[in-house]
């Protein structure tokens, strides 16, 4: 099912994705946090790279406060070779991530529209209400 762009108060659109650390992610399994941001990352962008440490400091600092980060590759590692899942682990893990890295891969057909709506995006965050409403 394909989206157009989020508004203001948009629902968040389920995600089932698996993670580089072995676990499968969903929107409900972020649902004991009250605010989950999402970024939509990738090895490859100088963007993203240079935000890597401070997000890593801002889930550090903001955990206890509810706020869980998750990160979400919708790049086409066909395309972009470095952001295969095997690299996206071995970023995430050099790192020291501190959130769980899931990614979208392009071979699977998994029940979300993210890829529509941040296709061609860096970073992006969004913050969810229990995690029903989004802004991205």
């Amino acid at each position: 099912m394909a989206m157009g762009t989020l508004q203001l108060d948009d629902r968040a659109p389920a995600f089932n994705l698996p993670s580089v650390d072995g676990r499968t992610y969903s929107l409900e399994t972020f649902a004991d946090r009250p605010v989950l941001v999402v970024i939509f990352s990738c090895n490859h962008c100088p963007y993203v790279q240079a935000y890597e440490d401070r997000m890593v400091a801002i889930q550090r600092d903001y955990r206890d406060r509810g706020v869980q980060f998750v990160a979400i590759n919708s790049n086409d590692d066909r395309n972009y070779p470095e952001d295969s899942f095997e690299r996206m682990g071995a970023r995430a893990k050099a790192k020291g991530f501190n959130f769980p890295p899931p990614i979208l891969p392009t071979s699977s057909s998994l029940t979300v529209s993210a890829a529509s709506v941040t296709r061609g995006r860096s970073t992006t965050t969004g913050r969810t209400r229990r995690p029903c409403r989004a802004i991205i």
